[in-house]
């Protein structure tokens, strides 16, 4: 059983990876990963009307104090869990900096086992609460598979945990060295789609999957170190009726939201 300072020191990702295992808190986030099969190693929760049979049933009642001195949130809810990483075939611990990553012959054999469908792939998302956020928008229009470059933010992040809001069990989220990653997508032929301020526009570009969607660090975009491997730029059209944009780009979650909504649609068109 952890005790309470090991339980607070999962706030750090050098101790996620130590002990393999993450955070996760609120009552939808905990009760929506328990659905999904995975039970928690610690769950405590305190008295509410709202707590649901499932967190009752498998946790510990506590004083609002105990879960308030492990929390990561200004506003500590009433239920705190901690879970073992979602650990995949192809993904191994990267002991540098914490995360998943694939050597060659892994890389392989997870595109042809993912590449049924349209896939995510992230390069350099900084932000945790976009992170978070684009796993939530993937799973609701049934993106199964995120690849993210070595150096997007950790998946078991606290931040990128809660703004999941329980989508983080199930989406399959993988972490890949990217030149490597996107150099076997051409090989397999593999049709590699950035996100440009201008390219082909979006709302009457055509492509059926398999294919993979670049998505760009917030404030660069797309690493010019990739550009290499792209097969078509696409782009969402703005609209103006004023003759100025105040807006220099959207927000990176957001505009993978309006991706994964037209591609959805392209496929069942």
């Amino acid at each position: 059983m952890f005790n309470l300072k090991q339980l607070k020191s999962l706030h750090l990702q050098k101790n996620r990876l130590l002990y393999g295992m993450f955070l996760a808190e609120g009552i939808k986030t905990v009760s929506d990963i328990m659905s999904l099969g995975y039970m928690p190693e610690v769950l405590l929760y305190t008295e509410d009307n709202n707590i649901p049979n499932i967190i009752k049933k498998h946790g510990e009642c506590v004083p609002q104090s105990a879960i308030d001195r492990i929390s990561t949130l200004k506003t500590p809810p009433p239920v705190l869990a901690v879970f073992k990483k979602f650990y995949d075939e192809y993904q191994y611990s990267q002991e540098k900096s914490g995360i998943q990553s694939n050597d060659k012959h892994d890389v392989t054999e997870l595109i042809n086992s993912i590449s049924g469908d349209y896939i995510l792939f992230l390069d350099d998302i900084s932000d945790p609460g976009n992170l978070g956020t684009i796993i939530r928008t993937a799973d609701w229009f049934g993106f199964k598979n995120i690849i993210c470059s070595n150096n997007t933010v950790e998946m078991y992040n606290p931040k990128v945990v809660q703004a999941t809001m329980g989508a983080i069990a199930n989406v399959n989220i993988y972490y890949v060295d990217a030149r490597n990653f996107l150099h076997y997508c051409n090989k397999s032929g593999l049709p590699v789609l950035g996100t440009f301020m201008e390219g082909n526009d979006l709302s009457t570009f055509k492509q059926t999957p398999p294919a993979v969607i670049i998505i760009g660090n917030e404030a660069n975009g797309i690493s010019k170190d990739l550009y290499q491997y792209l097969t078509d730029k696409i782009s969402i059209p703005s609209y103006d009726h004023n003759g100025k944009h105040i807006s220099e780009s959207l927000n990176a979650a957001i505009s993978c939201g309006i991706i994964c909504r037209e591609f959805r649609v392209m496929r069942f068109a």
